[in-house]
């Protein structure tokens, strides 16, 4: 009969791992009775020297460790921790809906074909742990001497990954595949926390598993939308170029700009709201056409763990500019240059405006001093794909940071482009649906950024807030999700 003992990594913990659900219990002290019933040869709980709760840890497990949270000094204790067992489970502490059901197979299958690491995949985050023998584990904390990188839930496979052909790897495939739901059900941030509290309320704690949770997102999808993600903001309506791609011209909007007073509204309230949420200045207008956009730049990035994104021509960036935003700069930044072509012909061409050379010295100058977090986006056309060969060559320096997207249409509004097609066979949920929000420079939140023409407007981001106009595009969502697109949706073909 092997051994098998199990690590419980709180390194990556958060205020909401230790916060109570609406059944007074937390994520700590659900795992600790899941693992008392499993009953494993021994249990280790590390976490991070530094951790202000570690009270509460203690409450719930008797091996309870204190370290630094780089990937070395986790491997090192659990090597010495972990003598005399066979296998050891790679549990987190923030992962209250861990299936030990799961974990039974996953234990089976390990030892029946004598693996050295085994997982699972197309389960939703936080449903099943990984096993790795002890051997393994004992190997891979020599090749981690040094390696004061700090830990994520990736990181042991990661080492593994870095010469996969020397280990024995099996996987467990699950029977629902939920990949498209991108779903994480841990207690890291505020928005998962909610998703988890929705599933505990719903569901019976004691028969809680795997299965029971599928059955509920299908047939209410509502408990795992909680909070926006990712939140478009249209800070002016205004642009000096005329691309073929962007129905700016109908919107209605050409010549607005947002005051700086409701834009810092909307950013605080987004962060009070959800504060990990990805900001992104794009929308009908150019981003760097706005007399504030420094300010509020600076506005955003300072405000962690904000995120944000600014999608842009780069013909207003300019050398004077780049240097304001180079200075302020911090990893909380990123800038998409959308270049669509490799030759001023061709610029003028899909652009409107033969500005190629600028727009090019722009973003040299730019990228050239600010890599990280840079990237050049090419959207992908039947008058322009024949060029992608040459336009990768041409920013060979940095082809790690080239985006290719599709072509948006607006639901046929636009000339159909039929360069490629890369619609699924079977149509699926709207993924925008369920995290994003847009907001119009009219401070209007529409239903999606499809509706570029505020047809469709559920809320005022400032009058209503960020929370309430979220929650009041729900039951669409849900209509989407359960009985298929509207016919608004059904022309659109960026659901996937």
């Amino acid at each position: 009969m092997q051994k098998t003992g199990i690590m419980c990594v709180a390194l990556t913990d958060t205020e909401y791992t230790v916060k109570e659900f609406d059944n007074g219990k937390n994520s700590l002290s659900i795992i600790s009775e899941k693992i008392k019933k499993f009953n494993p040869e021994i249990t280790h709980c590390y976490i991070q020297e530094n951790n202000k709760n570690i009270s509460e840890y203690k409450k719930y497990f008797e091996n309870l460790k204190t370290i630094k949270s780089d990937i070395f000094s986790l491997l090192n204790s659990v090597k010495d921790d972990f003598t005399g067992c066979d296998n050891v489970i790679i549990l987190h502490t923030n992962e209250p809906l861990v299936d030990f059901s799961v974990v039974n197979k996953l234990i089976e299958m390990h030892v029946q074909n004598i693996a050295d690491y085994t997982m699972s995949e197309n389960y939703p985050g936080g449903i099943s742990p990984a096993v790795i023998s002890y051997d393994t584990l004992k190997k891979i904390s020599l090749i981690s001497s040094g390696n004061n990188e700090f830990y994520h839930k990736n990181s042991i496979f990661n080492i593994i990954s870095m010469d996969i052909n020397s280990y024995d790897i099996e996987v467990n495939i699950s029977p629902n595949d939920m990949r498209r739901d991108r779903l994480d059900l841990f207690t890291d941030t505020k928005r998962n926390f909610l998703i988890c509290n929705n599933v505990i309320n719903q569901l019976e704690e004691e028969t809680l598993n795997f299965d029971e949770i599928y059955n509920l997102i299908k047939k209410d999808p509502r408990v795992i939308r909680t909070l926006p993600a990712y939140i478009e903001i249209e800070i002016t309506g205004d642009c000096n170029l005329s691309c073929v791609m962007c129905p700016r011209k109908r919107s209605g909007r050409l010549d607005k700009y947002m005051d700086f007073s409701d834009f810092k509204k909307i950013i605080k309230d987004i962060h009070v709201t959800c504060n990990d949420a990805v900001v992104c200045l794009s929308g009908m207008g150019e981003p760097f056409l706005h007399p504030d956009i420094i300010k509020m730049i600076d506005f955003v990035i300072n405000r962690t763990p904000l995120k944000l994104i600014i999608e842009t021509s780069g013909y207003n960036i300019n050398k004077k500019i780049a240097d304001k935003v180079l200075k302020l700069f911090n990893s909380a930044l990123h800038i998409i240059f959308s270049i669509e072509s490799v030759n001023s012909k061709a610029y003028s061409g899909i652009r409107g405006k033969d500005v190629f050379t600028q727009v090019e010295n722009n973003i040299d100058y730019y990228i050239s001093r600010q890599t990280e977090n840079t990237f050049l986006q090419f959207v992908k056309m039947s008058n322009n794909e024949d060029m992608l060969d040459e336009f990768y060559e041409r920013w060979s320096k940095y082809q790690e940071r080239i985006i290719i997207t599709q072509y948006n249409d607006f639901r046929k509004e636009l000339a159909k482009d039929s360069s490629h097609d890369l619609s699924p066979i079977n149509r699926f949920p709207c993924w925008h649906l369920k995290r994003d929000m847009y907001i119009n420079v009219n401070l209007d939140v529409m239903r999606c950024k499809q509706d570029y023409r505020a047809e469709h407007v559920i809320g005022n981001a400032v009058n209503d807030g960020i929370h309430n106009c979220f929650m009041a595009n729900e039951d669409y969502y849900f209509t989407d999700y359960t009985a298929g697109a509207s016919e608004y949706c059904l022309d659109c073909n960026e659901y996937y």
